[in-house]
């Protein structure tokens, strides 16, 4: 399922793993959803009725957290995270005709030619970072919040990402990975979205620092991405 290549000089490994359908949906839990809608947005209410007041505003593309159930209005959370390493919600109802649920995440692995991914990380080594200590259990790696610890160092992180669909190269940024720690590489899926979008997605953590990111391609470029650290 993955193959690794070891560098000793920087202690280098790598990750190459293709696209297969394996559908892992848990109807248990919070099911990752989009929005539908031809205006663009959907209206988050505060309250399950078209009366209630506006919280905010969910647009196309945007990945949330969506309880599904058997009424009209479902509940919505969408985790946004602000410069100060502080994490915040847009939480409310959205009604369901609104709301494109994403279940079908494919397991990733070399039996299919759809995503190729390659994912390339490396030992962590703090002499090649700058690290600003906020207190006894929270630091700032490069002046950035980062994911995959309960505010320890962290031991691994993502060197570099290359991506393909359909043989096509996407490029993915520097920061779409910088901040992201301790990844299993074993946990990469995807999903197609609306129109010609794909959700790619690995779920990380070291242990305590759990978090899903997942990163949106539209029209074979890089979009946008979303992490989810609800489960800390």
């Amino acid at each position: 399922m993955k193959k690794f290549i070891a560098f000793i000089s920087f202690l280098l490994f790598t990750c190459v793993a293709f696209a297969q359908y394996n559908a892992i949906p848990d109807p248990e839990k919070s099911n990752y959803a989009i929005i539908n809608d031809d205006d663009g947005f959907v209206n988050v209410r505060k309250e399950p009725n078209i009366a209630a007041p506006i919280v905010g505003k969910i647009y196309k593309y945007d990945l949330f957290l969506c309880e599904s159930n058997n009424a009209n209005w479902w509940k919505v959370e969408r985790i946004l995270h602000n410069k100060k390493n502080q994490d915040y919600f847009l939480d409310g109802y959205v009604y369901k005709t609104k709301i494109s649920v994403l279940p079908n995440w494919k397991s990733i692995n070399k039996k299919s030619r759809e995503i190729n991914v390659r994912v390339n990380t490396a030992s962590y080594l703090s002499r090649n970072h700058k690290i600003l200590k906020i207190d006894n259990d929270t630091y700032l790696i490069d002046g950035k919040r980062f994911w995959g610890t309960d505010g320890e160092i962290p031991k691994t992180g993502i060197s570099s990402i290359q991506v393909s669909i359909s043989n096509v190269p996407v490029i993915l940024p520097v920061n779409a990975y910088d901040d992201l720690f301790e990844p299993r590489l074993e946990t990469l899926s995807y999903t197609h979205g609306l129109g010609n979008t794909i959700y790619i997605r690995m779920d990380n953590s070291d242990g305590a620092g759990a978090y899903t990111i997942v990163w949106i391609i539209k029209d074979n470029k890089y979009y946008d991405r979303y992490i989810d650290d609800s489960n800390v």
